[in-house]
């Protein structure tokens, strides 16, 4: 069990991480849409404009899905790396949302 835990904690400080950085780049990101839309309609930039509405859009719905988006890239982190990549295969990004002993054991049991 105390694998398992430490396992699970690993597990959850990564995904907690990444939500964290994502959303912060997000954040900023939007920030600098909001303080340079002005600017960019005064000076008639039909296309920086049209891109800025596309990905703000993007980005707020990609809000709305960032656990699930970190979930992949935890995903991607972990992949090769044993015995990681088992125990993620029977997570959903739902999961995370537990503290991490409840992580803990919805993780099965390692057989040696």
């Amino acid at each position: 069990m105390s694998e398992t835990l430490s396992i699970a904690r690993a597990l959850k400080k990564t995904h907690e991480n990444i939500t964290v950085g994502i959303g912060v780049t997000i954040g900023f990101i939007l920030i600098a849409y909001f303080y340079s839309f002005a600017t960019l309609l005064d000076q008639m930039k039909p296309g920086i404009v049209t891109f800025q509405i596309i990905t703000t859009v993007l980005f707020v719905l990609s809000l709305a899905y960032l656990k699930r988006i970190a979930f992949f890239f935890t995903k991607l982190k972990y992949a090769k790396k044993q015995p990681y990549a088992a125990y993620l295969n029977t997570l959903t990004s739902r999961d995370f949302e537990q503290d991490e002993i409840a992580l803990a054991a919805k993780l099965p049991e390692r057989q040696e």
